[in-house]
């Protein structure tokens, strides 16, 4: 589902912009979660051990789509923040270039991070109850409660600061919108981005609900050793909720983005002409041939 984002955004021209870049970079670290979870349950089927450098491997690539998820949606906090609050500058501040240079470096940080266990500052270790593995929790406490703080404090910093401003902004816009639009572009342009803002406090809520428990596990392993009292099934579960997280996001796409609906029934009906039979005859072609976000 990831790959049909990926694709959907780079084939949509109203979707090739700043934000549509960073959703890419938030898809691909998504399709690398869900590719890594599913690399040792597939391998898991042949041989119940896996060998140190795959397990390294596993965990470092997964952790870093992990947190690079994490940066991407505070990027994409950051952006909506310019969009409402300099709706007419917005472009002149954030500009293709800054976007990709920005995505590289929260790619190459997020590398830099996890190759730290690489370098025996920590070890990732394998979960025979879960078939994955990650950073050692109860090896390296401190190491973890590290990692935690660099990752969460900021960026939870950076997001709750860009959404009270944000509230700020759109309640003075609903107690005189006039006062603030200074003409019909810029009231259609604010209206636009607090829809493009309503989709991604989906995407983040989505995110949190899904890695909290995770992220409340593991720092609870660091403070107490391995929690032996936890059932393994709740262990599981956990670990899966957090996971299938990566699934997620393209189907908020399709529900909350009008552009991004009529973006993937285009692309289906492309890609399988068969397929219009089993598009109601009711539905108004004024959404497939006209959008927006």
């Amino acid at each position: 589902m990831n790959t049909f984002t990926i694709i959907v955004i780079i084939r949509t021209s109203k979707l090739r912009n700043v934000t549509g870049y960073l959703m890419i970079s938030l898809a691909i670290a998504d399709l690398g979660v869900g590719i890594m979870t599913a690399f040792p349950l597939v391998y898991a089927t042949i041989d119940d051990h896996l060998t140190p450098g795959a397990c390294d491997m596993i965990g470092f690539l997964s952790s870093v789509c992990w947190v690079v998820s994490v940066y991407t949606l505070t990027l994409l906090s950051v952006d909506r923040l310019i969009a409402i609050v300099h709706p007419l500058g917005y472009h002149m501040i954030v500009t293709k270039q800054r976007c990709f240079v920005t995505i590289g470096l929260t790619w190459l940080m997020s590398c830099i991070l996890w190759t730290l266990p690489l370098a025996n500052v920590g070890s990732y270790k394998y979960n025979h109850e879960e078939v994955t593995c990650y950073f050692d929790v109860a090896g390296y406490p401190v190491q973890w409660i590290i990692y935690m703080v660099v990752i969460f404090i900021p960026t939870g910093i950076i997001m709750a600061i860009s959404y009270s401003w944000i509230w700020c902004v759109a309640k003075k816009q609903k107690v005189s919108p006039l006062e603030n639009t200074s003409n019909i572009e810029a009231l259609n342009t604010s209206r636009k981005n607090f829809k493009a803002l309503r989709t991604l406090i989906i995407i983040i809520g989505a995110f949190y609900i899904a890695w909290l428990p995770f992220i409340i596990e593991h720092i609870t392993k660091a403070s107490q050793g391995n929690l032996k009292h936890i059932q393994e099934w709740l262990e599981i579960t956990i670990y899966m909720v957090a996971v299938t997280n990566s699934f997620w996001n393209p189907i908020i796409y399709v529900i909350t983005n009008r552009t991004f609906r009529v973006a993937n029934v285009k692309l289906i009906l492309r890609l399988c002409p068969s397929c219009a039979c089993l598009i109601s005859e009711n539905r108004d072609d004024h959404e497939i041939t006209e959008y927006d976000c």
